[in-house]
């Protein structure tokens, strides 16, 4: 299992990395090296960042991002937690940082499923109708759980399928993750 503690996060600070894309640039200018390997380049900018402070730790989160791109291996963050522990707000600084285009929010996937045309959920919300006992309440949201799991596994496969990164954002709660 992975934590991450965000304001700890290994990133270089956008006027940073333009900096250091600038001095690549003109290293390369300035040195006639027009054609040159990805491996050169990389070697290159690796010792720039070095020298802007930005040592071993950095170097071996660029490589792994990158590998993940080059290899098209998907990229699959789960956010997990109870509700209002941020998980929304831990996965949108995981997507900025990482540059990672697709986060997937549960409660978004349900809003989709409750309020489309032939929706297979109910309006309103589970939360906001009556239940004559509490053992109709948790049947209901368990039906409803198991339909929201279908819809996020299909964007799952189909990221899988396609090689792209995504970070999912899931509610837990008692037995089940919606």
């Amino acid at each position: 299992m992975l934590h991450l503690k965000l304001d700890h996060f290994w990133t270089i600070p956008n006027h940073v990395a333009v900096k250091i894309a600038l001095d690549l640039k003109k290293l390369l200018v300035d040195n006639s090296l027009l054609d040159v390997s990805q491996a050169d380049l990389e070697a290159n900018l690796f010792k720039l960042m070095e020298r802007r402070g930005f040592g071993e730790e950095y170097i071996k989160r660029y490589k792994m991002i990158t590998r993940f791109y080059h290899q098209r291996v998907p990229l699959v963050i789960l956010v997990c937690g109870t509700a209002c522990v941020g998980k929304s707000t831990i996965a949108t600084q995981l997507a900025q940082r990482l540059n990672l285009p697709n986060v997937l929010q549960t409660e978004m996937v349900y809003e989709l499923l409750r309020t489309s045309t032939d929706a297979p959920l109910t309006s309103p919300p589970v939360w906001a109708r009556d239940f004559s006992s509490s053992e109709e309440l948790i049947t209901e949201f368990c039906r409803e759980c198991r339909i929201i799991w279908k819809g996020l596994a299909g964007d799952l496969r189909k990221a899988m399928k396609d090689g792209k990164p995504i970070i999912i954002e899931v509610l837990i709660t008692p037995n089940y993750a919606l």
